[in-house]
């Protein structure tokens, strides 16, 4: 069997595959919803194959119904299969699991956020999930490989930002912050840049501009967000 959250063409090309080789094909969309949400965690409902499950995770993100709702399903199938699965292991499994630098706040104050956001799409579900925060202004520290869509990267999540502190992870590959700046200043010129050549450096000027009610976002890279982590929880 083949399980999936593909949608478009990338499912179109999963479901011909899947018809060649005579394979049941399965999708997460339209199996789960969001119930509730806030900075301690989620809870979704999930349509299984076998049943419906009221499922709780600590992980934040909208994104998260359709990875849990993704990974339900592969479980069903394997117990369809003949594995077996004590009762309550697909619900003690999801609300332990957790995945460091991903929609992961580290700091309450000043609230932190990071996310190891790396591509556009990433950055656009990212985008997404801020809507679930409340918050006066967004401070964004923005490292990036150069080998990315940098621009893409940053017309999709600049606009959202009061200030924007450009800056690079310790990576040969990474990118100079300068440049990531310019792209900002393209797409949201009324905001407050910075530029910085460390993580450590971008977290200080982040510090000393933000106030109670607003939200430092670190993304752009997993190198980026490891450093960051590292610095905050020694």
């Amino acid at each position: 069997p083949v399980v999936t959250s593909a949608t478009g063409k990338a499912l179109d090309v999963i479901s011909e595959v899947s018809k060649s080789k005579k394979s049941e094909l399965i999708t997460a969309k339209g199996r789960w919803e969001r119930k509730d949400f806030g900075l301690n965690g989620q809870r979704f409902s999930i349509h299984g194959i076998l049943r419906d499950y009221d499922i709780k995770t600590p992980m934040l993100g909208r994104f998260q119904g359709e990875n849990i709702a993704l990974s339900v399903l592969a479980v069903e199938k394997l117990q369809m299969l003949g594995i077996f699965l004590p009762e309550g292991s697909i619900e003690k499994g999801i609300a332990n699991a957790t995945n460091p630098g991903r929609m992961e706040i580290v700091s309450a104050n000043p609230k932190i956020l990071l996310d190891g956001a790396h591509n556009v799409d990433a950055i656009k579900a990212l985008v997404e999930s801020l809507n679930d925060f409340s918050y006066n202004n967004l401070i964004l520290i923005l490292g990036i490989l150069k080998d990315k869509d940098i621009e893409g990267m940053v017309k999709e999540i600049a606009p959202l930002a009061g200030y924007v502190i450009t800056t690079m992870p310790r990576n040969e590959r990474a990118c100079n912050p300068e440049k990531i700046s310019e792209f900002v200043a393209k797409y949201n010129a009324g905001c407050g840049v910075y530029t910085t050549r460390s993580i450590k450096e971008a977290l200080s000027v982040a510090k000393r501009i933000a106030r109670s009610d607003d939200l430092i976002c670190v993304t752009g890279s997993l190198y980026t967000v490891g450093e960051a982590r590292a610095i905050i929880i020694p």
